[in-house]
């Protein structure tokens, strides 16, 4: 039998870059897809990302052998560090209710869904762009320290969920989160990378929205 040898070299990632957050106004259902707000925030903030998935696993053992691995998703932890989060956006998103010019945490405080991307940048300027469409974020804890001669950058961590969406729209299979690589030639020509940030997606009709238009 003859084989194929393929070497392939590919860059390595450098760094994440801007927050893209927009608030969803209407949430989705089983028949009903998502409504997001017309305003999208970019900020510049972003120290750190991470994410974790919350996975449910188990083993079926038949006859003495293995005859099944069962594995689920749940959801994603994401743990942000960030320098802030646009104007407001955190304490409404966190279920905080507006007392005159400021924000107060009520005793049960109603989170509001979001959607969150993020472009990480590879050596070769290249782009691989994540999006969870439906997310929700924890109480923030409050802390700080006194300034000292050696001044040092203070930043929040904001714990996010980003659940299974209701509504899965033309994909049959439920689905956390979405990840698209502009290293591969033919994602880089047919997505424009400013509206899979911008507009987001979470199936296949969604997605053909974020398409380059074709000249």
């Amino acid at each position: 039998m003859s084989t194929e040898k393929t070497y392939e070299k590919r860059a390595l990632m450098t760094g994440a870059g801007n927050l893209y957050l927009q608030l969803m106004t209407t949430e989705d259902t089983p028949s009903a897809a998502p409504v997001y707000a017309n305003e999208v925030f970019e900020t510049p903030s972003l120290d750190t990302l991470n994410a974790t998935l919350e996975i449910i696993e188990k083993e079926i053992y038949l006859s003495n052998k293995l005859h099944d691995n069962i594995v689920v998703v749940k959801y994603a932890t994401l743990t942000v560090d960030a320098g802030y989060f646009p104007e407001g956006f955190a304490e409404e998103a966190q279920g905080m209710v507006k007392v005159g010019g400021g924000w107060s945490m009520p005793a049960k405080p109603v989170k509001k869904p979001f959607r969150i991307a993020v472009p990480f940048t590879d050596t070769n300027n290249d782009e691989i762009i994540y999006n969870f469409p439906k997310c929700f974020l924890n109480p923030t804890d409050i802390t700080g320290t006194s300034q000292k001669d050696d001044i040092s950058e203070q930043i929040p961590q904001f714990t996010i969920k980003a659940i299974l969406p209701d509504y899965k729209g033309d994909i049959t299979e439920e689905l956390v989160y979405h990840k698209m690589d502009l290293a591969v030639p033919e994602n880089k020509t047919k997505y424009d990378r400013d509206k899979l940030l911008t507009l987001g997606w979470y199936d296949e009709a969604s997605l053909k929205l974020t398409e380059t238009p074709e000249v």
